[in-house]
């Protein structure tokens, strides 16, 4: 059979493609992947459209294993991928066969990593889109993160197995994922709503290295510290947005951000 069983579910594991998009003014997340590169990398490995479904993993990733022979492309973060105990490189096509089991690690650089499968993950397709939006609970498998014991179609592939496997990703284009990172921030359209003190606060910790406090959803990250409560005015939101929530800590807006909030940004 062309399903992939999940052994461990890993800390969060969707099935994730670029979102559902033209909905927004309806009340509905983009959702998708939150490294949109990484998730087409991995596709175009396996030979699939840039855009198909696959596995996005979060910091911890998951332990599945195949029941049929295929191509997977593994991106991102690094997790130390196995095949059987085996390391398998990232960045490029490899083979699995029926029985093999791929386990991840904990990310040792990077957050997130992308598994793609030759065919492509076939869950039904919502609103245009395979995503998963975990807290409306639609999209990918059965609207939530795998748990273990799942078990997930895959397509067929129509590429040529060999011609696959002969394609890797040049070092040009793999991201270099290092830490600590440097945010650049520009005031936004409500800067005025914010005390000056705020401000230079803001500007202050996000211009020294400082790590997001962790947080495993793809909904925002949090940065720690004490921050002024300003005038709420609503404005719709996107990804890239700082928004606060009265005297809590700032959030970065990411994938699944909702499209309209009563918060400053």
């Amino acid at each position: 059979m062309r399903v992939i069983c999940v052994k461990e579910p890993g800390l969060l594991t969707t099935v994730q493609d670029l979102g559902r998009k033209g909905f927004r003014q309806f009340g509905m997340p983009v959702c998708g992947a939150v490294d949109a590169n990484c998730l087409q990398a991995a596709n175009i490995l396996a030979g699939n459209a840039p855009g198909e479904a696959a596995l996005e993993l979060t910091m911890a990733g998951p332990e599945v294993e195949f029941g049929f022979s295929s191509v997977v492309g593994v991106t991102g973060a690094a997790m130390d991928p196995r095949i059987n105990g085996r390391p398998t490189p990232m960045w490029q096509a490899v083979a699995v066969y029926p029985g093999d089991r791929l386990q991840f690690g904990w990310a040792q650089s990077g957050c997130r990593a992308y598994l793609a499968v030759a065919g492509g993950i076939d869950v039904p397709s919502v609103m245009g889109s395979k995503s998963t939006y975990i807290r409306g609970g639609i999209g990918g498998f059965k609207g939530r993160a795998l748990v273990k014991g799942d078990c997930l179609p895959v397509g067929v592939s129509f590429m040529d197995p060999e011609q696959v496997l002969n394609r890797r990703i040049p070092s040009i284009h793999i991201p270099k994922l290092k830490s600590p990172w440097t945010l650049r921030v520009v005031p936004g359209p409500q800067a005025g709503y914010f005390t000056a003190d705020g401000l230079h606060t803001f500007f202050r910790i996000t211009g020294l290295p400082r790590m997001p406090t962790a947080w495993a959803a793809a909904l925002k990250a949090r940065l720690s510290g004490t921050w002024p409560a300003p005038t709420l005015f609503p404005m719709r939101s996107c990804r890239g947005q700082y928004r606060y929530r009265g005297a809590a800590v700032p959030s970065s807006c990411w994938a699944t951000v909702t499209p309209r909030a009563g918060t400053p940004r």
